[in-house]
């Protein structure tokens, strides 16, 4: 499929800047990860103003080879749970995507130890290439994962300012909140702000619950059945409560500067108290 098709099927709405960000995600090739499969993937649904955006943790096979987002068996088990609220969830008001834009080797998610692989680069047609010829050297600072998540998943939160992010699993809760253990992180709200270094950034909600994937492991162990009912309550909770906790919320109303001031005042009073 070309390009420009899985743009028009994938996405409800798309602003110039958007597939501006599709079309150099599309083309990355700048670590190891993208060796395994050499198929970038692509988000789904709103790319021009979406309430959610649903952050899963990389690309499935079905997903990498057609560029969709969630449409194996987990996917199933995510979408059928969106559809009990087609108020709340659709393809207008949410968008899907992952904290790895590739799909890694057999599946198997970087370790927190794995440090971001380059190769050198040089220019074709103004973009730039892995030289295929030279071995995979290891860049300092940031994991692989890290790596992907500064430079495409963050950049779409950035770009696209949900006003709610749903986290599913520990991956997402990890690299995107900062926060250890999915059983005990999911189902609370909690309110996430990041600087993009440019003068500006992003601030919104936050919920985690179960990967779908999980889910679907648990639910013929007579000893994790609560799994699939939690899952189920979490999404219910954010059907009836997104509305009131953002409206109500003078944060969400702030520009990112007056946000930035109130923030630091804060932080000054917090000081004074200790």
């Amino acid at each position: 499929m070309e390009f420009n098709d899985i743009l028009k099927r994938n996405f409800s709405a798309i602003t110039p800047e958007y597939e501006k960000f599709a079309t150099n995600k599309s083309h990355c090739q700048q670590c190891s990860v993208y060796s395994a499969y050499k198929s970038p993937g692509q988000s789904e649904g709103n790319a021009k103003n979406p309430t959610f955006m649903i952050v899963g943790e990389c690309p499935g096979q079905e997903e990498a080879e057609v560029q969709r987002p969630f449409i194996g068996k987990a996917g199933q088990r995510i979408r059928k749970e969106l559809r009990k609220y087609p108020k709340v969830f659709s393809k207008q008001t949410c968008i899907i995507s992952n904290v790895l834009t590739c799909r890694p080797q057999d599946n198997r998610f970087p370790l927190k130890s794995e440090f971001y692989e380059i190769r050198n680069v040089y220019g074709v047609n103004g973009q730039s290439v892995p030289d295929t010829s030279l071995p995979w050297k290891k860049a300092k600072g940031l994991t692989v994962v890290e790596h992907c998540v500064t430079q495409w998943l963050k950049e779409e939160i950035y770009l696209l300012q949900p006003k709610v992010i749903i986290l599913l699993g520990a991956q997402s809760l990890y690299y995107l909140r900062g926060d250890s253990g999915i059983t005990a992180n999911r189902g609370n709200w909690r309110f996430m702000a990041f600087d993009m270094n440019t003068g500006t950034g992003y601030k919104g909600w936050t919920i985690a619950t179960y990967h779908p994937s999980y889910v679907l492991r648990c639910q013929n162990d007579p000893n994790k059945g609560f799994v699939s009912q939690q899952f189920e309550e979490d999404f219910e909770k954010i059907a009836e409560t997104w509305s009131s906790l953002v409206m109500d919320d003078p944060r969400m109303k702030m520009s990112w500067d007056e946000w930035k001031r109130e923030s630091a005042l804060s932080s000054v009073v917090d000081l004074m108290q200790v």
